[in-house]
């Protein structure tokens, strides 16, 4: 590589980020970090499908069976002191924002870690968050699995947006998240919703292939 580009670079994007590059590429890296970013951009695609619909089908069921404010209503005590904390900013964050406040517009500001941690409580899973499941799916999979599968989603949506290095010489992690994210996005959508879970499916399975060429290419 030019001197004076890997100096320019070391500028710009620092040492600190690049180190990770070096290890996998030598003097290809800055194609690797490129490499990185496509990779990361249409990862982090099929995470926002299943995000929004983890997110919206847990909402929907415990608006259900809770009540609309289930998210406010303290009398419930359904919810840990982090989760009420958070729950806290994300309604502050939606008066900022100046919107009208309502459970359906504060749940967009709650993060992907609130959710994803939601799973952990026993008291919502056994009483309620059991229901995301199909039966077949909580007959051959523990909730420790299920835990697991949503915590490494999250895990890596964490890496892409922070910009970390998700891509590596032998590295299982993204065949791995492409794999729960294909499960989980399956098993979330009714079975009655034939239609929305093939739109889904069609596009997780287009974005794999682009990624995977993309692996395999670069």
């Amino acid at each position: 590589m030019d001197d004076k580009l890997k100096s320019q670079a070391d500028k710009y994007l620092t040492d600190t980020r690049l180190f990770r590059y070096y290890e996998i590429a030598d003097e290809n890296y800055l194609q690797k970090y490129t490499l990185n970013m496509e990779v990361s951009e249409k990862l982090l695609s099929i995470i926002s499908i299943f995000e929004i619909i983890y997110r919206n089908k847990i909402n929907m069921l415990l608006s259900k069976e809770l009540g609309e404010n289930y998210l406010t209503n303290s009398t419930l005590n359904v919810f840990g002191k982090e989760d009420r904390k958070n729950i806290k900013h994300a309604f502050n964050e939606a008066v900022k924002s100046g919107v009208a406040i309502t459970n359906s517009r504060a749940i967009t500001w709650l993060t992907l870690g609130f959710w994803s941690n939601l799973i952990n409580n026993n008291l919502l899973w056994c009483k309620y968050l059991y229901k995301l499941f199909p039966k077949n799916i909580r007959q051959t999979h523990t909730l420790s699995e299920l835990a697991k599968m949503i915590r490494s989603i999250y895990k890596m949506r964490n890496k892409i947006s922070h910009h970390e290095r998700i891509i590596n010489k032998h590295g299982t992690s993204i065949p791995n998240t492409l794999k729960a994210l294909n499960s989980m996005t399956d098993w979330l959508i009714e079975p009655e919703d034939k239609e929305f879970r093939a739109f889904a499916k069609n596009y997780i399975q287009k974005k794999s292939a682009e990624i995977t060429d993309l692996l395999e290419n670069k």
